[in-house]
This record gives structure tokens, C-alpha cells and sequence, in this order.
């Protein structure tokens, strides 16, 4: 019976990586000490306290936490909410939200600019005064004061007027304006009463890419011993030669796994840059990555002389630069961009619904069936065939009350195999029955 697997979050947690409610609690975290974050904290603290809010609303306990991807929907959709069919029909937000995607005006140094004033006010007078006494001058106060007759009076005065304005020039150039606390109070009163600018939804854009920026710290994995509990997995592809891996998660487990291991992995990803398309034709593990991966860069708008049309190709980032250098990840973050149309996501989730084709048998790790475009692909599948079949290992499954799950479980008990057990404690003995 040929098997591929599916790996959800669950299937990470054991070598380290957060679940969806403690991830939200680690980017809490980040945004309240990185230094670049703070500014973004507070619209990221607001809306993990509303959502907490609504589940206490809704009967739900609160103490357990709030799915980031949960957050992130919330935090996308203020960012877009001027936009959204429903925004003429909403009266007001609430206040928080207006006051936090407002950008302050510029504050000025008020000393400076009451300096400033006196210097350009100073400078105007100085300018407007000629730099020396004008040649006529001496006789023009001889004859004012019918003192025709002496030169020394006019010459006395002409040197008395100019040896003060000298005086007084030197003092206005020099000489600091006194500090005017009526000037100054009513100049911040000015500027503090100006309307703030609308952010139009840009303070939520930046935490937004924050957040994704975020989860390299989260998901990356550098210890081999962390992954080794996924070893079996090697035994099913060495059963089969050839194996699909399909997960959910941005983490490198399955890449990790398999190098420690001597094992190819290929994503498919530099084809699809190269061709469009996602294809293995080699004896390999065949990882997809249906969220995209922490390590994926895309690059848009590329050209070639064989795709002369605009195209987006994903650039892999080496290991020791994940944290040395801005750049967005390629991945899908927030349940509301499942199917988006840029990048490589769509040509994916084809590729796994063709691998699902070839497969009797598919091993869920960790999966909470709470995608619906993941449910709707295994449907189809379950439905093509009464011999395929389904084995899910989750700790949590008893408790999962998805409509998905309800319908499998009353309506395919000798098709589907539900483990409530912990992935390092079964997964071995599950592997060794896979039939080569």
C-alpha cells in the first residue's frame, strides 16, 4: 500500500517549534523587547486582548490562548478594513484602533525654532541697513544744524552714529533671544492641536510583515537531534524508494531529517522557479510545502527569453543569513490567504492533490483539519477510492469537533485509524507496517 505523509503544526512541536497558541504568546513576547518592534506591540497586544475578549463572549476559556494565525487574520484585516464590502455599513471602530493607525506630525525642538525666528528676524534688519554711511553724509548734518562752517561737528556725529550702529549690529548677531515661555507654550499648544495624519491602515500592514518576519526565530531548527524522533519516516522511504512528504508548517524538519540522514529532499521549488511546475523524478523524499517555507524568498516580476511574461521565481536563503538580513518569507500566514494567486501556492496545492492520486495510504501527523482547502482535496481522494485510508496521529483528535473529523469518524470507522498518542511514541511501529 503506497503512503505519503501530511504534517501539521502538531508534527513540530516536539523539536521545538511553537504550536499555533504558544507562537502567539512567543511574538508577545518579541514585540514587547525587540527594540524595533515596541512601536508595534500595542496593536498586536490590543488585538490578542480582543479576540481573548470574544472567546470569553462566546463560552470558550479564555486561559488557552489565541491561534496566531487567528491573530494575523484580525491585525490583516484592520490593516484592509477601509476596503472591506462591509466598511459603509460600519459606523465607527473602535477608538483604539483610529488612534493606533494615525501618524503623528513631525514635533519640533520649540528652543530651536524660537531661535530661528529671532535670527531670520535679526538678519532681516542687519540686511537692511546699508554696510557703510553713504558719502554725503558729513555734509548733510552740516547743514542740517546751520554749522556750514565746521566740519568737525558733522564728522563727530557721522563717527558717533556709526560706532553705535556697529555696537548694536554686533549685539543683535550675537546676542541669544530671551527665552519666551508665552512663545513656546502657545507654538506647542499649535502643533499638539494639529490633526494627526491618517496611517490608512499602514501601522497594521507593518506588523503584519513583523509577525512574518518573526517566525525565523520561531521555526527554524538547527540541532539534528531535535528532528530525530522523525526518523521513521526514512524507514517508509526506504520501503517505497520514493516518498511524499506534505506539510503544512514553514519549519526545515523534513530537510533536516533527511540530510542527517544521507537522504535527497527536493521541494520541487527550483523547477517550479525554472518551469511553472512542481515535479519529482528522482528516488527522493518529495517534500511539499504547501505554506511555503521560512527559508523562501520571492521574487517577482522576472523575465527570461523562454517566459517573456512577468513571473515570480522563489530564491532559497542560505541557513547563516535567515537572521542576518531583511526579507520577507514566502509563506502563507493567516487562514484568509490560503489561495492566493502570487507565487507558488496554487501550483502546490495541485501537486498534492496529484500525489494524493498515487497513494493508498496517508500518515496525518499533528493536523488539526482545519484548513478547508486541505479537507476538500482529501475528500475528493477518499471518495475516488473504498480502498484508500487514512491513519491520524494527534494527541488532541478526541476532542477535534471539525465537521470534517465528525464525518470521517461516523462514516469511515474501518477506513480511518485515529491515534490519540504522541507522534514520537507511535510513528515507529505505524512505519514498520507500511508494505514495501
Amino acid at each position: 500500500m503506497k503512503t505519503m505523509f501530511l504534517l501539521g503544526a502538531g508534527a513540530s512541536v516536539k523539536a521545538g517549534v511553537p504550536d499555533t497558541l504558544e507562537m502567539t504568546k512567543r511574538l508577545l513576547v518579541i514585540f514587547s523587547s525587540h527594540p524595533i518592534y515596541k512601536k508595534y506591540y500595542g496593536v498586536l497586544s490590543f488585538t490578542v486582548g480582543g479576540l481573548l475578549f470574544q472567546k470569553g463572549k462566546e463560552g470558550k476559556n479564555p486561559y488557552d490562548g489565541v491561534d496566531v494565525e487567528e491573530v494575523f487574520n484580525a491585525v490583516q484585516l484592520l490593516a484592509n478594513r477601509q476596503s472591506l464590502e462591509v466598511a459603509p455599513f460600519i459606523g465607527s471602530w473602535n477608538e483604539m484602533i483610529d488612534l493606533f493607525d494615525k501618524i503623528s506630525p513631525f514635533n519640533p525642538n520649540v528652543e530651536k525654532f524660537n531661535e530661528e525666528i529671532y535670527r531670520s528676524v535679526a538678519e532681516t534688519i542687519i540686511n537692511a541697513f546699508p554696510t557703510s554711511s553713504a558719502s554725503f553724509s558729513e555734509g548733510e548734518i552740516d547743514r542740517a544744524l546751520n554749522k556750514s562752517g565746521s566740519t568737525s561737528l558733522g564728522q563727530a556725529v557721522h563717527k558717533y552714529l556709526n560706532a553705535n550702529m556697529k555696537e548694536w549690529f554686533s549685539r543683535m548677531k550675537n546676542k541669544r533671544p530671551h527665552s519666551s515661555f508665552s512663545f513656546k507654550k502657545e507654538l506647542t499648544k499649535a502643533i499638539h492641536s494639529a490633526d494627526k495624519i491618517p496611517g490608512e491602515g499602514r501601522i497594521f500592514d507593518e506588523t503584519c510583515e513583523l509577525m512574518i518576519k518573526s517566525l525565523i526565530s520561531l521555526v527554524w531548527i538547527k540541532e539534528h537531534e531535535k528532528v530525530s524522533y522523525l526518523k521513521p519516516i526514512i524507514l517508509a522511504f526506504t520501503k517505497q524508494n520514493q516518498l511524499c512528504v506534505t506539510t503544512l508548517n514553514y519549519d526545515n524538519s523534513i530537510e533536516l531529517l533527511a540530510s542527517t540522514n544521507s537522504i535527497e529532499c527536493n521541494t520541487g521549488i527550483e523547477n517550479w522557479s525554472k518551469t511553472g511546475e512542481f515535479k519529482n523524478d528522482k528516488d527522493s523524499i518529495f517534500l511539499l510545502k504547501l505554506h511555503g517555507s521560512i527559508n523562501w524568498k520571492l521574487d517577482r516580476n522576472e523575465r527570461s527569453s523562454d517566459r517573456p511574461l512577468p513571473h515570480s521565481r522563489i530564491e532559497i536563503e542560505k541557513p547563516d543569513d535567515l537572521n542576518k538580513k531583511y526579507y520577507r518569507p514566502a509563506v502563507i500566514f493567516g487562514q484568509r490567504n490560503k489561495l492566493t494567486a502570487e507565487g507558488p501556492f496554487l501550483d502546490l496545492m495541485h501537486a498534492f492533490q496529484k500525489e494524493l492520486s498515487k497513494n493508498e495510504q496517508v500518515i496525518i501527523i499533528g493536523y488539526s483539519f482545519r484548513d478547508d482547502h486541505i479537507n476538500e482535496y482529501l475528500t475528493q481522494w477518499i471518495n475516488n477510492s473504498s480502498t484508500n485510508r487514512m491513519v491520524v496521529i494527534n494527541p488532541s483528535i478526541d476532542s477535534n469537533t471539525t465537521e470534517f473529523v465528525s464525518n470521517i469518524r461516523d462514516l469511515l470507522p474501518n477506513r480511518i485509524e485515529f491515534i490519540n498518542k504522541k507522534v514520537e511514541d507511535v510513528l515507529e511501529s505505524i512505519c514498520e507496517k507500511i508494505i514495501s
